[in-house]
């Protein structure tokens, strides 16, 4: 899928993904179906990146930046913030 976004970029465009953290307190939870992608009992299967996966995922296709973020900046009661990584290509 990066690779088929990649290469619909025109030159100097930027491609924008974000993706689950392996800090998000999702992870390792559901059946493990492979390294760090998880089936939820709801039917969803989620993989999850840290820095050294998105090298080695994004690096080939104009990896600009990659960062971290939360949301929402503060966890809202008992319910935890979600963790993301916010990741820029460009070609």
């Amino acid at each position: 899928m990066i690779k088929d976004c990649y290469n619909q970029l025109r030159s100097g465009r930027y491609m924008v993904f974000v993706s689950i953290s392996k800090k998000d307190f999702r992870y390792g939870e559901g059946e493990e179906i492979c390294k760090d992608t998880f089936k939820k009992n709801y039917g969803v299967t989620l993989y999850f990146y840290d820095s050294e996966s998105i090298r080695v995922d994004f690096g080939n296709y104009g990896l600009v930046d990659a960062r971290e973020i939360r949301e929402p900046i503060n966890n809202l009661g008992d319910k935890p913030s979600q963790r993301f990584w916010y990741i820029i290509c460009k070609k």
